[in-house]
């Protein structure tokens, strides 16, 4: 059954105060978690977002290193223009939609609409009412509703292609309001089916619900410690963060020598429990003769993203009397930077002396010290 997946992306956030779809979570946007949730959860023929014309090149620049396959659409200054246009561009039979706010979705609930969507054109998945609810008029109570029949709605919604498609340039030309797909069915007379919905699947509107979205990513930080140690070594290029250094002396190695990054690379994968260095990249193996360091911590985030993990912070110290790094920080956290795919913000370089003690102050070598903080971003069956 092929499928394609709407997310729709393009509201001002006017009751969260700011932009909400790019609003920085441990590193990566609020949106960044919502499509990786959706795309971990079935396999979909076209995946489309759709943003506000003014977002377009800030979501190419941080989502494509991320999902390559996604196709970004513009949005409307209207819910029904923005969705149009989304499925619009959809190519399969089948389409879901889903609001990019709602960045927690487990993998049950979109499976529970894709499998219902096989008898049925259109299905929402649905929460039980858990409190009182009661009608009012001002400040007044006038009447409690019977919550046993009332549900609370959630995306992502399914539908057949042309049905929804159909109602929703039938919306537009109307000038119809509408808070969500199923109510454009409702209009038409059909009926949504409902599917369980999850607790999980809630929606960011308002800032409190940031500090909910942080609690639960925080339980799925891991951290690490990656320790290297090179000799100088004359007719060896000085490397530290794939940055080349001038310096009468190299780093001696089977690699570049680049101890920064080896030892980054070994932070990293002792938090997401992935072996270390050696045994990726063993020094027995003539392929990595030589090689740049930094293809190497790219092949690692590589495997990391592969199995759900994330960097989120990098802090290292190099402890060397020589070279001095101060005036090559700041190029080589930008290459970290951009190969971690983290904000620069989140890296941290420092140069420290042995204060003439041991073999660093011997000058005869250096050493680094790095930790890395890593997401595990899993989808939640909750």
């Amino acid at each position: 059954m092929k499928v394609d997946i709407v997310v729709v992306a393009a509201g001002s956030g006017s009751r969260f105060g700011q932009d909400k779809i790019f609003f920085e979570l441990y590193g990566k946007p609020l949106v960044f978690y919502t499509l990786h949730n959706l795309f971990s959860s079935y396999h979909f023929e076209k995946k489309i977002l759709v943003l506000n014309p003014r977002k377009i090149s800030e979501g190419e620049k941080k989502l494509y290193p991320f999902f390559p396959d996604l196709v970004i659409v513009e949005g409307g200054n209207e819910r029904t223009i923005s969705v149009l246009n989304g499925v619009r561009e959809s190519v399969s039979d089948y389409v879901l939609i889903h609001d990019g706010a709602r960045p927690f979705v487990p993998s049950h609930v979109v499976e529970n609409v894709v499998k219902a969507l096989r008898d049925w054109y259109a299905v929402t998945p649905a929460e039980p009412v858990r409190d009182t609810v009661k009608y009012h008029e001002g400040e007044f109570v006038i009447r409690t509703l019977d919550r046993s029949s009332l549900k609370s709605i959630q995306t992502p919604q399914g539908f057949r292609r042309d049905i929804i498609r159909s109602a929703l340039e039938d919306a537009l030309h109307e000038g119809l309001i509408y808070t969500d797909e199923t109510t454009l069915i409702e209009e038409r007379g059909l009926k949504a089916k409902f599917v369980p919905g999850s607790p999980l699947n809630f929606k960011i509107t308002y800032e409190e619900d940031v500090k909910m979205a942080e609690r639960i990513l925080s339980s799925n930080l891991r951290s690490g410690i990656g320790f290297d140690i090179h000799r100088f070594s004359k007719g060896r290029r000085m490397v530290l963060g794939g940055v080349d250094i001038p310096c009468e002396y190299g780093l001696a190695g089977h690699s570049d020598g680049d101890a920064l990054t080896h030892a980054i690379i070994d932070a990293l994968l002792g938090a997401s429990s992935l072996g270390d260095i050696g045994e990726l990249f063993p020094d027995s193996d003539e392929r990595f003769r030589d090689i740049r360091s930094t293809i190497l911590l790219e092949r690692v985030v590589s495997l990391m993203e592969g199995r759900g993990f994330f960097p989120v912070n990098i802090d290292a110290v190099v402890i060397t009397e020589r070279p001095k790094i101060l005036k090559y920080r700041d190029g080589i956290v930008k290459n970290l930077s951009r190969i971690l795919r983290i904000p620069e913000n989140r890296v941290s370089v420092k140069g420290k002396t042995a204060e003439k003690m041991g073999f660093v102050g011997r000058k005869e070598g250096l050493a680094v010290i790095a930790n890395a903080l890593v997401m595990e971003v899993k989808n939640a069956n909750g």
